[in-house]
């Protein structure tokens, strides 16, 4: 669906830290395939992708309450 893409595409919950070179080469694969690149990552937040199995906007909203409680534990 077109606004739920539009509503959910940047926000903090479907972003991830990549190196440059990496976001290109994965960019527009499926999400089974980013999966696998994510799994080597040196950030844990993007290693803990590879637990989803699907990725819609409820995995999207879950993971970035996941990602605002981390900021609240580093940043009191």
């Amino acid at each position: 669906d077109k606004n739920i893409h539009e509503k959910y595409l940047w926000r903090l919950g479907n972003l991830a830290l990549l190196d440059e070179n990496l976001n290109k080469k994965i960019s527009n694969q499926s999400f089974e395939e980013k999966k696998k690149r994510y799994k080597d990552s040196i950030i844990y937040p993007n290693q803990e992708l590879t637990t989803y199995t699907k990725w819609t906007s409820l995995e999207i909203e879950d993971r970035q309450k996941k990602l605002a409680k981390l900021a609240l534990e580093i940043w009191k």
